[in-house]
């Protein structure tokens, strides 16, 4: 049997549509003789009656029900086939909302929007920069870029990791001249730090040498705050030593304002990764941004600030 082209699946819903050839030449501008020919071959190639048609009917038969109903999928399919592509030929416009951790979005966030949108000048953002929690779903956020340790659990959402970063222990040269610089991670305890985590009585870093297992460090922590940039301000103005992303205090270490404490050891890299509700639905504006993230957010924290 012939292989049946696209064509012939669109005739024959259209004969259907329209009930009947003449009616249907008028929808496809074909001759009708044209589209009695092709219908009499298409029932030749098929080998079955699909149209019961006299001078005052015509009705589909059961196998040409059967075949309607799979010919409509086939139509459904390539017209979403060509408006995909169409979509994605054509200049983004549109709106979107992402949520992003606040130093992530200060530090290397803001040095990247501004050109994306000036590549997409059609496509409007609003930015939410926290460092809470924010429900993707009951919040309506079009996606989420998330700083975390662990694997997100929400089976709903769908993860892209982008890249780690890695957390190092730094203080300032006048604080470290005030007392004795640490020569093993055990004199660390001796120091004042200071805490990202707002909450607990007692602060905790695990740090480890190259790839030796982590060693849980405790120390007394003179301020605690979920805020890093508060964080980073203390240890520059010798308040005590802090671990901080690599990208956010690479610049302060390069100029003298912050050293960085037994430099062989780091902290648990955190992941960042974008988070969106679903894999299918997803408008272009916000697949060309999560695009735009995935080529450009890695190399900004590789190039610029550190990264690993």
């Amino acid at each position: 049997m012939p292989m049946l082209d696209f064509n012939d699946f669109n005739l024959f819903v259209q004969l259907v549509n329209c009930g009947g050839i003449t009616a249907a030449s008028q929808v496809l501008n074909q001759p009708k003789s044209s589209i009695s020919r092709r219908l009499i071959d298409l029932e030749e190639n098929l080998g079955v009656r699909l149209i019961q048609r006299t001078s005052r009917s015509f009705i589909a038969t059961d196998a040409g029900e059967a075949f309607y109903r799979h010919c409509l999928d086939v139509v459904a399919a390539a017209e979403h086939a060509e408006v995909a592509m169409q979509q994605r030929a054509s200049e983004p416009a549109g709106n979107f909302r992402f949520s992003c951790p606040t130093v992530l979005g200060q530090v290397v966030v803001a040095k990247l929007l501004p050109r994306f949108m000036s590549i997409h000048p059609k496509i409007n953002v609003i930015e939410h920069v926290t460092n809470r929690a924010v429900d993707l779903i009951e919040e309506r956020f079009d996606l989420v870029l998330r700083l975390h340790e662990q694997v997100l659990e929400d089976s709903t959402l769908i993860q892209r990791d982008l890249c780690s970063v890695q957390l190092v222990v730094v203080a300032s040269p006048s604080f470290l001249d005030a007392i004795e610089r640490p020569n093993q991670i055990s004199d660390l305890r001796k120091i004042p730090g200071l805490d990202h985590r707002e909450t607990g009585t007692v602060s905790t870093w695990d740090l480890r040498q190259g790839d030796a297992p982590y060693e849980r460090v405790q120390f007394q922590a003179r301020l605690r705050s979920n805020d890093m940039v508060t964080i980073r301000q203390a240890a520059i103005d010798g308040v005590g030593m802090a671990a901080l992303p690599e990208y956010f205090v690479k610049e302060d270490i390069a100029a003298g304002r912050l050293e960085r404490l037994l430099p062989e050891y780091g902290g648990r890299p955190a992941v960042v990764s974008v988070i969106t509700p679903s894999r299918r639905g997803v408008a272009p504006a916000v697949r060309r941004f999560i695009d735009f993230l995935i080529a450009e957010l890695p190399l900004a924290l590789s190039s610029s600030y550190g990264i690993h």
